[in-house]
């Protein structure tokens, strides 16, 4: 009798002992995740926004194929990266206007529309595949790949990490707009692309709302 008492202690022991071990595991993960939060969040705050009118820094980003691409891989163009993500549900609601709005943004302003995914190639893919299965909606837009930690593109050109937004560069490099989508600045946009206003390039400048109704992942 004493020795099954003994052993059931000793299992009651060793089960504490392994919650225990557990428990201090998971403690120490929720703290080191809540203090790479904060980095985070005081890294976002240190960076600044993209100045209207100056030229755009220089960034590191991939195709799905895995071509390495920089920005003056864009020299000579007027180009608008779109900043999303798999994670993001109103990315994937905007998708089929984006897709219309293509050929008009450079059909009328000669601009071309660069979708920039904040995850690497796979699950971007992935993602793309759901919406064309789940939504109908086929992709073709050109696509960049830029995941969070390997590059510095998004904290460069998008650093309160709002997604949908943009940001729009002319043929010289220079930043003309940013903002959430939606947002006045991109509703300008919009409505010189679709032919509706003849508003001067000039007033897109005035426009840096960025993310006023943007989606932060």
């Amino acid at each position: 009798m004493e020795s099954l008492l003994l052993l059931s202690l000793s299992i009651l022991w060793g089960v504490v002992s392994v919650i225990l071990a557990l428990t201090l595991r998971i403690l120490r993960w929720l703290r080191a995740s809540s203090e790479a939060r904060m980095k985070q969040q005081e890294t976002m705050e240190e960076r600044p926004a993209l100045i209207i009118g100056a030229p755009a820094g220089d960034f590191k980003a991939r195709t799905l194929a895995g071509k390495a691409v920089r920005l003056d891989d864009y020299a000579g163009r007027s180009v608008i990266f779109i900043f999303v993500s798999p994670a993001c549900g109103h990315c994937r609601i905007e998708m089929p206007a984006l897709i219309k709005l293509a050929p008009l943004a450079q059909k009328n302003a000669g601009t071309e529309i660069i979708l920039v995914s904040d995850w690497g190639p796979v699950v971007t893919q992935q993602w793309l595949e759901t919406i064309r299965s789940e939504d109908h909606v086929d992709v073709q837009l050109p696509i960049l790949v830029a995941p969070r930690g390997k590059t510095d593109f998004l904290d460069d050109y998008n650093p309160r990490h709002l997604t949908p937004s943009f940001c729009l560069l002319d043929a010289q490099g220079n930043v003309q707009a940013t903002g959430g989508i939606p947002s006045t600045a991109w509703n300008k946009l919009k409505r010189i692309w679709e032919g509706t206003t003849k508003l001067p390039a000039f007033t897109l400048m005035k426009s840096d709302d960025v993310g006023r109704k943007g989606h932060e992942v």
